[in-house]
């Protein structure tokens, strides 16, 4: 993810002064069938046209929580905006926890960036991100120090998420218990990876549901946890997985054609771990990165297959997809 928006947004929210929303609540997760993950809100123009549209569900950054954006009661204008647009809508938080963004506003001057053989500061920093973020830090999550930054301690992010209004996370960078700094740093530790980010995980999970109790929890990626812990089922609420048939270049623009088309070389194994948490009553949720229409066709066609719930976009998640799902095409 890169960033972004920030001061704008202040500015933005305050005219919009839509506060209502249903009093029946946000859909059951199950009944979603369709979303939009859009990680970069620069103007207006993108907050309305996303209350507008017919999406059961939205997964947007937390502005509040980035240096320079807007206010805490800002964003819970917007995340009201975004539920009145559409009865039931779920609204999720994009929320990091396997990796350190600089522009978040834990982030302070006394943090120094790791470097590719060095840690940084504080030493859970271990390495740049392995797709070349420029903004984000692979994080040994086990350590206390991060486990008190993102739930256990005062004033944590997921007690600032939670209090703008939103439905539940949706937790990013959850395979990142497979990713070669981490995996290294574990075995030095004598930790292992997947066990601990499932703690992490239960950590979020406890501290979201302390602000509000059917706090919704959606890990992104990392689908062999479920053969890690028999908690982790119990720990969420549905899954999400990218690249299940089409990959992008993370860092690419929104017109770049490194956004997507990429085929996946994965993608039957991973169908098979799918239909393990379909099984369980678990929702999952896949989005694949396409620029080609014929390729989001073949995505939206196979996965209405799989039983699971596709979104087609481009990798870099900062507009709303011009390959929408065939229900809501125009």
């Amino acid at each position: 993810m890169t960033h972004r928006c920030l001061a704008l947004f202040a500015v933005l929210l305050l005219s919009t002064g839509l506060r209502s929303t249903s009093a029946a609540g946000p859909m059951a997760l199950k009944d979603v069938k369709t979303f939009m993950d859009q990680e970069q809100i620069t103007s207006r123009r993108p907050i309305t046209r996303l209350a507008k549209s017919g999406y059961d569900m939205l997964i947007v950054d937390v502005l509040h929580t980035l240096k320079g954006g807007s206010s805490q009661a800002e964003m819970a204008d917007a995340v009201q905006q975004f539920r009145k647009g559409h009865e039931g809508r779920v609204v999720l938080a994009y929320f990091t926890i396997a990796e350190a963004e600089t522009e978040r506003v834990y982030w302070t001057r006394d943090w120094d960036k790791p470097g590719k053989n060095s840690k940084g500061t504080p030493d859970f920093l271990l390495a740049p991100d392995p797709q070349g973020l420029s903004d984000q830090f692979v994080v040994a999550y086990w350590d206390m120090r991060w486990h008190n930054l993102l739930a256990n301690g005062p004033d944590c992010m997921v007690d600032k998420t939670m209090a703008a209004g939103f439905d539940g996370l949706l937790l990013d960078w959850t395979g990142g218990y497979a990713s070669a700094p981490i995996a290294a740093e574990a075995a030095r530790q004598h930790v292992d990876p997947a066990h601990a980010i499932i703690n992490l995980i239960a950590a979020i999970r406890a501290r979201a549901r302390r602000a509000n109790p059917n706090a919704l929890i959606v890990p992104r990626d990392g689908v062999d946890l479920i053969d890690a812990d028999p908690r982790y089922l119990d720990l969420i609420d549905g899954v999400m997985a990218q690249g299940t048939w089409f990959g992008g270049q993370a860092d690419s623009g929104w017109a770049s054609w490194d956004g997507g088309d990429v085929p996946g070389t994965n993608t039957a194994a991973l169908l098979k771990q799918y239909a393990r948490y379909l099984k369980a009553g678990k929702p999952v949720f896949t989005i694949d990165y396409c620029l080609k229409g014929e390729n989001a066709a073949k995505v939206y066609s196979e996965a209405a297959q799989a039983g699971v719930v596709p979104l087609v976009t481009r990798a870099s998640l900062a507009g709303m997809t011009t390959t929408p799902p065939p229900a809501l095409a125009k």
